[in-house]
């Protein structure tokens, strides 16, 4: 009972902290005076031309403990196998270098400073951006051996293929911005990128909460 209460708050705290950021991004980005979240990033909320920015750089680094909560109920809410565990490091993992670490060092304006923290910025979101592409394919390898799960494979397998596509987008856009100097909505591209991201985690969220007969002991598939 208690495992099944840890799992449950944890499915819970990756839900409301998921909601809460697309909430406090798209709120932020139309009050910010001279802030356009059509054309810039969303990290330039947290610049220091930002009236906001300590608040919102802040969030980011607390974001990171609800989806490394979620990491841990995920990982106890998987019937252990050889590879249970891909999907909880990977998700923890992102959540330290989106969260906790980009949000440590804020970019700048247009993200495209010479600065040391706008280049530690960069590096950090790009690594966890990166990883954040694959997370449904690793989550669907990670429930391969537990029946539990089987209802959102379908699921994951849709959303890994919308993922990919939105990222490749995004990086193209991205790549004729810094090679071609073609300017594009960067803000528009990335948002409907993290809205397709955060799908991809609250839905396994839902379901984690949902599941039943919760047990930490190796599965086996017979």
């Amino acid at each position: 009972m208690k495992n099944f209460s840890i799992i449950r708050f944890a499915a819970v705290s990756a839900i409301g902290a998921l909601i809460l950021d697309i909430i406090i991004i798209f709120l932020l980005g139309f009050i910010t005076p001279g802030y356009d979240p059509i054309k810039q990033y969303i990290s330039e909320l947290g610049s220091v031309f930002s009236p906001y920015a300590s608040l919102i750089n802040i969030w980011w680094q607390l974001y990171s403990l609800p989806l490394m909560l979620f990491a841990y109920g995920l990982y106890r809410g998987i019937h252990r196998s050889k590879i249970s565990w891909l999907a909880p490091t990977t998700i923890a993992i992102e959540s330290l270098f989106n969260g906790v670490f980009a949000g440590f060092f804020s970019c700048d304006l247009g993200c495209t400073g010479n600065s040391f923290s706008n280049t530690m910025h960069l590096w950090f979101s790009g690594i966890g951006v990166g990883i954040s592409v694959f997370i449904p394919f690793i989550l669907l390898i990670s429930v391969q051996k537990d029946k539990r799960w089987s209802g959102l494979k379908n699921f994951l397998v849709v959303i890994q293929i919308l993922l990919f596509i939105v990222s490749f987008i995004f990086f193209y856009q991205e790549y004729l911005s810094m090679f071609f100097n073609k300017s594009y909505n960067a803000g528009l591209f990335q948002r409907t990128y993290m809205v397709v991201y955060y799908t991809a985690l609250l839905i396994p969220a839902i379901h984690l909460y949902k599941i039943k007969n919760v047990s930490n002991r190796k599965f086996t598939n017979k």
